[in-house]
């Protein structure tokens, strides 16, 4: 059955809440209905060709395979709950402050030059690989455009 408001539109499109809320409960029926991973067989199959596939079903003639269990384990990332950082009484835990970057004694205008030189090279390297890549012509003339302004400062500034 195909419901189109007034209009002709399909209801999917016309935006109706109904609409999306029946899409997000067929959605969400789909997730329940697919079986949980743990526990479940998974097979390692290796092709004629030497392609290694992962499949939920045995592996199919003609290609050598092994059954592999998938063990109920953790992946290593664990969210924390947002009341983990808090000191007790609901008081907020103090935030210590990063120490402020401090240039060193030997910093000289003559090193902080040769930096910023040497960003502008890698600067350079990257647009050429950005172009080499290829890019729409808007695009392309931009990087040009700022290659261009770039090797003149290091034309200018630069050894």
């Amino acid at each position: 059955m195909r419901i189109e408001p007034h209009g002709g539109a399909p209801a999917w499109r016309a935006g109706h809440p109904w609409t999306w809320a029946a899409i997000a409960a067929a959605a969400l029926a789909s997730m329940a209905a697919v079986p949980a991973a743990a526990g479940s067989q998974v097979y390692r199959c290796r092709g004629p060709d030497g392609a290694i596939e992962f499949r939920q079903e045995p592996c199919p003639p003609g290609s050598q395979g092994e059954a592999m269990a998938i063990d109920e384990g953790h992946t290593g990332w664990v969210p924390t709950p947002a009341d983990q950082g808090a000191a007790p009484g609901g008081a907020q835990a103090p935030r210590h402050k990063a120490p402020a970057k401090r240039r060193s004694a030997g910093s000289s205008a003559r090193e902080r030059r040769e930096l910023e030189c040497r960003k502008k090279r890698e600067r350079v390297e990257d647009i050429d690989r950005r172009l080499r890549l290829g890019t729409k012509a808007r695009q392309g003339a931009d990087l040009r455009n700022r290659r261009g302004r770039l090797e003149d400062f290091l034309r200018e500034h630069c050894d």
